[in-house]
């Protein structure tokens, strides 16, 4: 394509006096901008038109996106740009053209971004001028996929990868891949598999200003839209009074979550620590997100080993809890510590009984000031071990383990400049909370459980602690597999006139083969584990009754770390910078607040699109409804009438709440069919589809369960209550 053709490609625009003078504010401001890029040597690939075709062989490739400098500066001048973010968004496709055709080493490449650091240097005060947020091109960072193949391989972004995908129909060359491991294997042609490339890259939404109709970054702008959410006003147009709407700003809400008197013991400690210090900073909030029971339950091969035999537990219960830090930066509430826990309270058998694991440690570094940031997580962590305490338990674990690179344990994207630990420094950092506690009377002492390991002073390997997701259960399991094997090889030796002897025989060759393969694993190791001693109480089975003051707080998105990452992937809630953290944490806290007060039936305004509950109905129209500000303003041709939702609720129900009931069981359980067909074909272990995923590990647990047997476990409850729903409807033979 020449460029004469594509010159003659560009319309002019035709339009009313206010748009051509929009336009010519644009032509003026941004003439500037593309003057400093043409007269850099490095746009000099860019001043002329390129034939794209001969360089992508893709026939998705559209032709709407070939552009230059020479094309952006015709549009300019022939006033064809009404709108400021046309023209960033034509710069931004000129250098995303050359980014993805052109290799990093090649010259080019290099040109262009250079350029690019001298447009987002130079566009942003240009839009700031013209009432905008900014000029930069937000975009987040492509997820890393997850390979379905027994290797687990991490596809990460920009990589080749190949996929099949099934057909949720009914026809007999439908080929379905079972998503058990254990099922048989069932294989597919390589032509089968669509070849596709990780480099999907989806821009930051927008949103729109109800007075000006000018759009901003949603982040940018903190605005969380909600079922009964307000229009979004831009503060220059509440500033000038064009809004007659009374904006309500609700970005420091964490104030609102329920109190627990662990939050409150946490808190205070923080606070009275800061003042001593005299240390100035934005208001700290503690506040415990998520607390209810679980039960972890013995592996296979220690269930075989012990639990059969009755000298061990087949489950341990125990009370998990999501303890959460808020800061206040630049008058918005930023999440910046979480702390997963798992408490096995004196309802729980030995050896679990009094003791605690801290399971998941995770912040961002945004506290200020910063040096203060690594004292500050101190008091935390000792107010929450000096609660505890006091409530009777004995012991607090911890294993001291850095997560890999590029992985989260709580936090969805941490920030680039944030450094991983390595076991010196987390082993300096929980030394140091071991030194402040042993002063304050709070730690008694650091029990070394890897120096009986080592010296063999463990009398036996059912003294281990048995957490959910600690490293020892794991190490216990592989160890007891090559035992076994080793076992069946020696059962002949043991020669013996009576079964008891043969026994006794048995269980000291074992115990003197684990304790010798449990120490050489552990010397192979880097690992650090810190056993924090609250109570010298010998037994730990003699303990005082353990009574937690504070009430079970169940949330499903913050039950457990994975859940909360899953939430905050689906909804690109990362914290890699300021600016995403504040509004990733408001998301957090308006889901936590006002998630449960919203009505599950939601109209929206047809001229400003905002939810809505007060409103105009045409009774003409067909589902026509306006808001009380837009009913003011425009004149619609046909009679409306005022509908309040609240009213009307209110109103019918006492008479429809056995009716709303039946109904939104029914829709409920619509909905978890649908997910559970969906589920049981879907092979994408990265689906974007809600539901999916919780409904695989749901799925999972269900096979490996149990106690579904005796029909004891709630999950698979539930799960098999939506199976006999959908067989009793099911038309499919």
């Amino acid at each position: 394509m020449e460029t004469k053709e594509i010159y003659n490609n560009v319309p002019v625009l035709q339009a009313d006096d206010e748009a051509n003078k929009k336009s010519t504010e644009i032509r003026e401001m941004f003439s500037s901008v593309l003057e400093k890029l043409c007269i850099r040597e490095e746009s000099i690939p860019f001043r002329e038109s390129v034939d794209f075709s001969q360089i992508c062989t893709s026939k998705t490739f559209a032709t709407s996106k070939f552009i230059d400098l020479a094309i952006i500066r015709k549009k300019l001048e022939l006033n064809y740009y009404t709108d400021p973010w046309n023209f960033v968004n034509d710069v931004w496709m000129m250098f995303q053209n050359t980014w993805l055709y052109n290799r990093k080493s090649s010259k080019v490449y290099k040109c262009c971004s250079v350029l690019a650091e001298i447009f987002e240097s130079e566009i942003n005060e240009c839009m700031q001028k013209l009432g905008y947020c900014c000029g930069y091109r937000y975009v987040f960072e492509q997820p890393i996929l997850h390979c379905c193949s027994k290797k687990s391989c991490l596809i990460q972004k920009c990589d080749e990868y190949y996929t099949y995908e099934n057909e949720l129909t009914q026809d007999d060359d439908v080929i379905c891949v079972a998503d058990d491991l254990d099922q048989s294997n069932i294989f597919l042609k390589k032509n089968l598999f669509i070849k596709k490339n990780n480099n999907y890259v989806e821009t930051e939404p927008f949103v729109k200003c109800y007075c000006c109709d000018k759009e901003f970054h949603q982040i940018c702008v903190l605005y969380i839209k909600r079922s009964n959410s307000q229009p979004f006003v831009c503060d220059n147009c509440q500033k000038n009074g064009k809004s007659e709407m009374k904006i309500i700003k609700d970005k420091c809400i964490t104030k609102q979550l329920q109190k627990t008197e662990l939050s409150n013991h946490i808190e205070n400690r923080v606070h009275n620590y800061l003042k001593s210090k005299n240390i100035e900073t934005g208001e700290l909030t503690v506040r415990v997100l998520s607390s209810f029971k679980k039960t972890v339950n013995v592996k296979e091969e220690m269930k075989k080993r012990f639990v059969n035999q009755g000298i061990f537990p087949e489950n341990f219960p125990y009370i998990a809890k999501a303890l959460f830090v808020f800061q206040n930066i630049d008058e918005v509430d930023i999440c910046i510590f979480g702390m997963h826990v798992q408490e096995y309270g004196c309802d729980c058998p030995t050896p679990n009984i009094g003791r605690i694991y801290i399971s998941y440690l995770d912040s961002v570094n945004y506290f200020s000031p910063k040096q203060f940031r690594g004292d500050v997580y101190h008091e935390i962590i000792l107010g929450y071990l000096d609660y505890v305490k006091r409530l009777g338990y004995a012991s607090v674990h911890v294993w001291a383990c850095p997560p890999p690179e590029g992985d989260d344990y709580i936090f969805y994207k941490h920030p680039i400049n944030q450094k991983v630990p390595n076991h010196k420094r987390l082993d300096n950092w929980y030394r140091k909370i071991l030194e402040k506690g042993i002063a304050e009377n709070i730690i008694l002492t650091n029990e070394d459980f890897i120096d009986k390991i080592i010296n063999d002073k463990l009398l036996s390997i059912l003294e281990f602690p048995y957490f959910e997701n600690d490293f020892w259960p794991n190490i216990l399991e592989e160890n007891l597999k090559i035992l076994n094997t080793k076992e069946q090889q020696q059962n002949n030796e043991f020669n013996s006139s009576t079964e008891e002897t043969s026994n006794i025989a048995k269980n000291t060759y074992f115990e003197t083969e684990i304790s010798v393969l449990i120490r050489n694993a552990y010397k192979k190791l880097e690992e650090l584990f810190f056993i924090f001693k609250l109570r010298d109480t010998q037994p730990i089975w003699n303990l005082s009754l353990i009574q937690d003051p504070d009430p079970l707080i169940n949330c499903e998105f913050m039950n457990g770390r994975e859940n909360f990452l899953l939430f905050s992937r689906e909804n690109h809630l990362e914290f890699s910078t300021l600016r995403r953290a504040k509004f990733s944490s408001l998301v957090l806290l308006h889901e936590l607040i006002y998630s449960k007060n919203e009505k599950k039936i939601i109209y929206i305004c047809n001229r400003c699109k905002c939810n809505i509950e007060t409103r105009y109905h045409c009774l003409v129209c067909a589902d026509y409804d306006l808001c009380l500000v837009c009913w003011s303003k425009e004149k619609h041709p046909h009679e409306m009438h005022i509908l309040k939702t609240n009213i009307f609720e209110k109103t019918f129900e006492d008479l429809n709440k056995k009716i709303e009931i039946k109904d939104s069981k029914i829709n409920s359980i619509e909905t978890c069919i649908d997910a559970l067909l969906h589920a049981c074909l879907c092979r994408n272990k990265n689906c974007v589809l809600f539901g999916c995923l919780r409904m695989k590990r749901i799925l999972s647990h269900f096979r490996i369960c149990n106690v579904k047997e005796t029909s004891n476990c709630s999950i698979c409850k539930q799960l098999t209550t939506v199976c006999w729903y959908h067989a009793k409807k099911c038309q499919v033979s």
